[in-house]
């Protein structure tokens, strides 16, 4: 999302997402301001742009009056170590991660754009109301404005059920993920959703 302003090198701009026109609450104030100051600048300098997605692309011809003729939409794409686990591998993987039990996967760090309060909550409910043994893994690295997240964390009736795993290094991720019955996804806003694809690769709807 960022380029120069004053180089005269040819310049491709990717743009991964306006996160900052959709949910300003959750950025930092100087970020913010940062946002709303350069980033229709840097789009306007730049010789070329990229969005990951046809929202993102959609979301820059409305906020920078920029041509959607001239902008790429070029995906993201999945890593190789996104791949189906098999029953061996998603039974050690379980065993480390939550003492053998099914679990969801959460991936992405902890903001409030993420809604992971929301989905601490949900998770509580889902376990109050069925009979169903899941347990929820966090895999991600508390960021800003997590107040509301820690709370919703530490009032689970279900806490014990409910594992942080902080900041997960990707050749392990892909594990995480594989051994997962499913990958729960409720931001308020994502420009693309890399999680999405990566859990699908490796069979994990």
């Amino acid at each position: 999302n960022l380029c120069s302003l004053r180089t005269d090198v040819p310049t491709l701009m990717v743009i991964h997402d306006l996160a900052y026109r959709h949910v300003p609450d959750g950025i930092d104030a100087v970020a913010l301001a940062y946002y709303r100051y350069f980033m229709p600048r840097f789009a306007q300098r730049a010789d070329a742009l990229l969005a990951v997605s046809e929202a993102t692309k959609q979301d820059v011809v409305e906020a920078y009056g920029i041509p959607a003729a001239a902008i790429t939409v070029a995906y993201n794409g999945v890593r190789p170590r996104f791949r189906e686990l098999s029953p061996k591998q998603v039974a050690t993987v379980r065993e480390r991660n939550t003492g053998g039990e099914p679990y969801f996967v959460y991936v992405g760090s902890v903001h409030p754009r993420k809604n992971v309060d929301g989905l601490l909550r949900a998770f509580s409910r889902f376990r109050q109301n069925t009979s169903q043994p899941h347990h929820l893994v966090l895999a991600g690295r508390f960021a800003w404005q997590a107040g509301a997240t820690r709370a919703a964390l530490e009032s689970s009736p279900v806490r014990d059920d409910i594992h942080l795993l902080g900041y997960v290094e990707e050749e392990e991720l892909g594990e995480v993920i594989g051994a997962a019955t499913a990958l729960v996804l409720v931001s308020h806003f994502e420009g693309f959703g890399v999680p999405i694809i990566e859990a699908l690769t490796a069979g994990v709807p």
